[in-house]
């Protein structure tokens, strides 16, 4: 039960990675200079919203537990990515080996866009080998995650909190998982103001999650038994404030975000045509995403006896609804 579960809340995420391990190995045809700039614009979306998502779902209130206190959530985030990500420049690039056969068709799709009439390349030292840039999906435009979180009281009015999805494979496509760790602490007592309203609440949260996973890429002239790994670092700090009701409660949290996100492909690079590239065994091509952010949040949790189900809104570049249930004590 548990394993199916946890392959169930990161299959959706591997959908995503299977448009991506297609079009990754049809990059190194370009050659192994020109690939990295393309391959890197074309995944940009994937790298930054995967950040940004491993930041969501920290909290479903900004009250702390009692000592000894506990609930195990099962929370679930979907983020968009905005019009900005969907699309990128060929011109920007600075490409070595490869030229647009159209100067003026230069706007190419990410993994999660989608254009009609896709940009063509074409050699520089033979213009007779011409390819199209491949295209993004409107489909990978949003990425889903589920995990199973918990928290539990401790002394000095503070939570410690914890999230884990152990190694799942995926046979031959890879394997992905996920763990994370985070503290979150009462400030309301230090604030005459809160600490005389009791259904106000005020704290402050500190988390991080890490996530990676490695991913077959399909092979073609250009490479062999190569793949993709993934390693997605992400932490969040927030000032949280909310109000607890006896049935329904309110929370929203402000704070800043970052991410880092790298991405590996190792394996046998056989060298293309068109370049004067050497074949290569080993990681042969490494893309780095960076992002920091200020965002805000808010939602609410409705409790049924131990029973708490939960949404909220994030606002920011990427976009996140987040929303699950859990049993709460205390």
């Amino acid at each position: 039960m548990k394993k199916h579960l946890i392959i169930s809340s990161l299959s959706l995420v591997l959908i995503i990675n299977i448009k991506a391990q297609e079009a990754v190995g049809e990059f190194f045809n370009l050659g192994l200079n020109d690939a990295s700039k393309i391959a890197e614009a074309y995944l940009r979306p994937y790298g930054e919203m995967l950040g940004v998502n491993l930041n969501a779902g920290w909290y479903t209130s900004a009250a702390v537990h009692k000592i000894g206190g506990f609930d195990i959530t099962v929370t679930s985030s979907l983020t968009q990515v905005p019009s900005s990500g969907k699309t990128y420049d060929i011109n920007s690039l600075g490409l070595t080996n490869w030229e647009l056969t159209d100067p003026s068709n230069n706007i190419a799709p990410t993994m999660s866009g989608e254009v009609n009439n896709l940009p063509q390349l074409q050699n520089k030292s033979n213009t007779s080998l011409k390819v199209n840039v491949p295209n993004g999906s409107t489909k990978n435009s949003h990425m889903f995650t589920s995990m199973i979180q918990a928290g539990i009281g401790l002394p000095f009015h503070t939570e410690i909190m914890g999230r884990y999805m152990p190694k799942v494979s995926y046979g031959d496509l890879g394997n992905l998982q996920l763990w994370g760790i985070g503290l979150k602490h009462s400030i309301k007592e230090y604030i005459p103001v809160f600490k005389r309203i009791p259904i106000l609440q005020l704290s402050v949260l500190g988390a991080y999650t890490n996530f990676n996973g490695n991913l077959f890429v399909p092979q073609n002239s250009a490479i062999s038994n190569s793949d993709l790994s993934i390693n997605t670092s992400a932490i969040t700090s927030r000032l949280l404030i909310g109000a607890n009701l006896p049935v329904i409660a309110f929370y929203s949290g402000v704070g800043y975000g970052t991410a880092n996100s790298e991405f590996e492909i190792s394996g046998s690079y056989n060298g293309a045509t068109g370049t004067n590239d050497t074949p290569t065994d080993g990681t042969f091509l490494i893309m780095k995403y960076n992002r920091s952010n200020i965002d805000f949040n808010a939602g609410m949790r409705i409790r049924l006896g131990i029973i708490g189900i939960h949404a909220d809104y994030s606002v920011g570049d990427y976009s996140i609804i987040t929303g699950g249930i859990g049993i709460n004590f205390r």
